[in-house]
């Protein structure tokens, strides 16, 4: 019998930090800042100086004559200098003389062979304190609020610490992919933390400027991450999730048209790792969402834009005239918030005149079954009634609206060609289909202006994943899109149900000249509308966030129906979105205003 091989011994590398190098330059002494540089590179630096003939202290003392960093300022050096000075040093005893330089003035030196002057360029420069401004009106619109609640807050799309709230996001994420009740718990921690960033004013620095905000300063794990970012520049958990095997295909599967965290998982326990993956197997149910959703992934993948919902939404809004003029169709979702693109485009359609629009999704769905623009439907009956307002639960994100959510069929020159659009909405072209409109029903076509009537993130606020999860689960996805048909199926006929292979028909030498987006119709009474509009702005955080005021501040219960006074025992009717800002007391927050 062979004898074992024996595994050669290897030797760790031998730190050279305390190999002796003769000083040249006795009157300079380095200290180097380890923040923002990796501990490879500081041990490489520091022994290039010394074989250089420069000293370098590995602590601060009187001695030090130069301090260099990679920080942007002389206040984040001193920031970091501060934890490190023991109680018997005094800062001012060698900080007074101590030149606090970039890392360029130790890169010339190195170059050099010898110390060279210091510049005004190699200075760290102070932070430029921000002047504030003498108008009290400008000056509340400024100055950050640490307001207990973030409907409270100004929060716009684009902000100053995006680095931040993006890591707390992938956080936020995992925790959502993991599921149960402490998860949820945690999400909600990382989403809170996430929005008091967004509404700072101006980019993070240090710790101390945000270590004691309202939705930050309990969070330890977030504080964990937003520390090492500021000092490293980058969070390894963080890295470590985004590079992580099962969170990249739970990310995948969830992209699945239908498929929520619970299948993500579900799929990934069963050893699947791509989609064609899932799609090869036979121990799979699929239900027709997920059919649809797996054969259009990529196109539902794809970011809609603002020209393609506004497309979408004159076609709809085409139609609904057709029916029942005067009807009013709005573009809601993120972009009334300002985003450019979104997961989907939401429809929320209406009539001044309360009691016109029943029905009307019905026929809606019908004129645009017969002209090809619907690929996939699944309707929802209105559930609403005034009980539903009184006994609403507190994590409740689904409405009652009679709605339909449906995979449309975008014809590409529509979006290639923006000549097929004309601006004044007054006439759509659809082939053979032209549709106009009258200047009256043009009107009612408009998108309501940013400032009053804006709109609502559907991803934010209807948590559909978690919905289709629930269907999915129980194997009643089928059933349930035959079972809650609208009331008028006898417009629906049976071509609303299209097969997977119904793209057949658009095909032109084997290429669909259409795209597909998901589109979600939702119909609301008029007097409901203020309240529905301001439930689909968003964001989900916002609105979470003003229906938490509302019942603790106010003892009310604020929904996309109403808002129910729990004292007076009545609901308070509202026209417009600033209205019900005036009955809960609070300043009035433009859409652009609410990307919590």
């Amino acid at each position: 019998m062979a004898a074992p091989v024996k595994k050669r011994k290897t030797s760790l590398p031998k730190k050279t930090v305390g190999l002796a190098f003769p000083v040249k330059f006795p009157d300079i002494s380095m200290f180097i800042v380890e923040r923002k540089i990796q501990r490879a590179r500081l041990d490489h630096v520091k022994n290039l100086a010394r074989r250089k003939g420069f000293q370098v202290s590995d602590s601060l003392n009187e001695s030090v004559t130069h301090i260099i960093s990679e920080l942007e300022t002389r206040d984040q050096v001193l920031e970091v200098l501060r934890g490190r000075l023991s109680n018997d040093v005094e800062a001012s005893l060698f900080l007074k003389d101590a030149e606090i330089v970039c890392m360029g003035w130790f890169t010339s030196c190195m170059e050099e062979g010898a110390p060279v002057q210091v510049t005004h360029g190699h200075r760290l420069k102070p932070e430029v304190k921000a002047v504030p401004t003498v108008s009290s009106s400008s000056a509340s619109k400024t100055c950050y609020q640490d307001a207990k609640y973030c409907c409270q807050r100004i929060t716009p799309l684009n902000h100053h610490n995006k680095k931040l709230t993006d890591a707390l996001e992938v956080l936020e994420k995992q925790a959502d992919f993991l599921g149960g009740d402490n998860n949820s718990s945690r999400a909600l921690a990382f989403r809170k933390a996430s929005t008091a960033l967004k509404a700072l004013p101006k980019t993070v620095r240090n710790m101390r400027e945000v270590e004691n905000l309202c939705d930050l300063k309990g969070g330890k794990h977030c504080k964990r991450v937003v520390q090492e970012i500021l000092e490293e520049g980058f969070s390894s958990e963080v890295e470590d999730i985004m590079n992580d095997e099962w969170f990249q295909t739970v990310k995948i599967f969830t992209g699945v048209f239908g498929c929520g965290a619970a299948t993500g998982r579900k799929w990934f326990d069963m050893k699947l790792r791509s989609l064609e993956d899932v799609r090869r197997c036979q121990d799979i149910n699929l239900t027709t969402e997920q059919k649809h959703g797996l054969k259009f992934y990529d196109d539902i993948n794809t970011p809609v834009t603002r020209h393609e919902a506004d497309v979408i939404q004159q076609i709809v809004a085409a139609e609904a005239q057709q029916i029942l003029p005067g009807t009013t169709v709005t573009v809601t979702g993120g972009f009334s918030r300002g985003k450019t693109t979104g997961h989907d485009v939401d429809l929320l359609i209406s009539h001044p005149e309360e009691g016109k629009e029943e029905g009307l999704l019905a026929q809606i769905l019908y004129a645009l079954h017969k002209k090809d623009f619907l690929e996939y439907t699944d309707v929802q009956n209105s559930s609403y009634n005034e009980a539903a307002i009184r006994q609403v639960k507190r994590n409740q994100v689904m409405d009652h609206f009679e709605r339909c959510f449906s995979i449309f069929r975008l014809p590409k020159r529509l979006i290639q060609d923006r000549s097929e659009l004309n601006t004044d909405q007054s006439t759509v072209k659809l082939g053979e289909n032209t549709l106009k409109m009258s200047p009256k029903d043009q009107a009612n076509t408009q998108r309501p202006t940013l400032a009053e009537e804006g709109s609502g993130d559907v991803e934010d606020t209807t948590n559909k994943t978690q919905n289709q999860d629930n269907s999915d689960e129980t194997g009643n996805a089928d059933d349930r899109n035959v079972r809650t048909q609208s009331q008028d199926a006898g417009l629906l006929d049976s071509k609303l149900t299209p097969c997977v292979d119904s793209e057949a028909t658009s095909l032109n030498d084997g290429v669909r000249d259409w795209v597909a987006r998901r589109v979600d119709l939702i119909i609301t009474p008029h007097s409901q509308y203020a309240y529905a509009l301001m439930g689909w702005i968003g964001s989900r955080m916002f609105n979470r966030s003003i229906r938490d005021y509302a019942n603790r501040e106010m003892n009310m219960t604020l929904t996309s129906h109403g808002l129910f006074d729990k004292t007076k025992n009545a609901l308070i009717p509202a026209k417009t979105q600033r209205e019900i800002f005036e009955h809960l007391k609070l300043q009035y927050r433009e859409p652009k205003e609410r990307n919590c």
